[in-house]
């Protein structure tokens, strides 16, 4: 208890006067110190962004992280895995090669294009494997271990640096009974502590070969990555020019020519609009449905009514005239003959 006191006390002691006596470090070693706190900073925002990286999507990572965690507690045959949008795609357009017709080549195409798009997917997810493996493991290994035995020995190092100024300024003081045998095992405690935290940092200075080599199966992977979607497209591009160049020599449906029907219905239209006074060339629409005015402005009518009309209001209301009455109704009771 007595020695942490007096450790504690030393450390309120310095940080109530700036200009208290205190141990320095060497230029040496603070320069290794410098070093290895910014390794640190990057590495841990390197493994933080890495994810976000991968998978850029923050609400299907974490659906896919609570499905790869409950996978694993219930011990099922495989963990979830991410929604890459390519491989979305995949999906959607296998699915609609599949609802076309036989022959169609709308759907060989859609086909050709969905499964390329599942064999990037895949080539997709397998990037993603390696770069955990190979690049964020290794990282998170750093941090676990050899981070983690460097802050053990600086927070050892900084307690009996704390334990030998104390003794050192008591014994300045002339009110202590400290001994200079005191002084030199604190010292000496110290001086093990100090080598011990030098020996950690070097090992992480000494071994950045480490974390080049580690960014290096990063690009390696992104060029293995690029080198297949580049491959899968080629093929696929292929596979399109021979779909397309088949569709090109398929004999054409010929247009059924357009019935009589169709112009009485037309010829109608013309007389129906002609018989409320409004010209074939005006704005125009036919009522589908009653509409009641409920409010001042609004114009009511009957289903099958022709109105004239004046204005659009917004994409919701428009402005007409019927019977001599001019006022608003809603878009969706009226089929439009000619807009306005």
């Amino acid at each position: 208890m007595s020695k942490w006191l007096n450790k504690r006390t030393q450390a309120v002691t310095e940080s109530l006067n700036k200009s208290a006596k205190r141990t320095q470090y060497d230029a040496d070693f603070e320069e290794l110190q410098q070093q290895c706190e910014t390794t640190k900073q990057v590495v841990h925002k390197m493994l933080k962004e890495t994810p976000n990286f991968l998978h850029p999507n923050p609400a299907a990572r974490a659906r896919t992280s609570m499905g790869s965690t409950y996978a694993k507690l219930r011990k099922t045959a495989a963990e979830k895995r991410y929604p890459h949008a390519i491989g979305v795609m995949a999906e959607l357009l296998t699915k609609g090669a599949a609802d076309m017709p036989p022959g169609s080549s709308l759907g060989s195409a859609l086909r050709e294009v969905g499964e390329s798009f599942q064999t990037m997917t895949e080539a997709q997810h397998n990037f993603d494997a390696e770069v955990v493996q190979n690049f964020m493991e290794p990282l998170k290994d750093l941090v676990e271990n050899d981070f983690k035995e460097l802050g053990k020995q600086k927070r050892k190092l900084e307690d009996r640096r704390l334990a030998y100024d104390f003794k050192l300024r008591k014994r300045e003081s002339g009110k202590s009974s400290i001994t200079d045998a005191d002084i030199k095992l604190a010292e000496e405690k110290f001086e093990d502590s100090k080598n011990n935290a030098e020996n950690a940092m070097m090992k992480i200075v000494n071994n950045d070969v480490e974390q080049v080599g580690q960014l290096m199966s990063l690009v390696q992977a992104m060029i293995t990555l690029a080198r297949n979607q580049l491959e899968t497209l080629e093929a696929t591009q292929a596979g399109l020019e021979e779909i397309l160049e088949q569709a090109s020599t398929k004999p054409k449906r010929t247009q059924r020519p357009v019935s009589m029907m169709q112009y009485e219905d037309d010829e109608d239209d013309e007389a129906a609009l002609a018989a409320r006074g409004i010209s074939a060339d005006e704005p125009s629409a036919v009522a589908l449905f009653d509409f009641e005015a409920e409010n001042e402005g609004e114009l009511t009518f009957k289903e099958g009514d022709t109105i004239r009309l004046l204005s659009r209001l917004d994409e919701n209301w428009l402005e007409g005239e019927v019977d001599g009455q001019q006022g608003m109704f809603p878009v969706n009771y009226v089929e439009i003959i000619r807009d306005v």
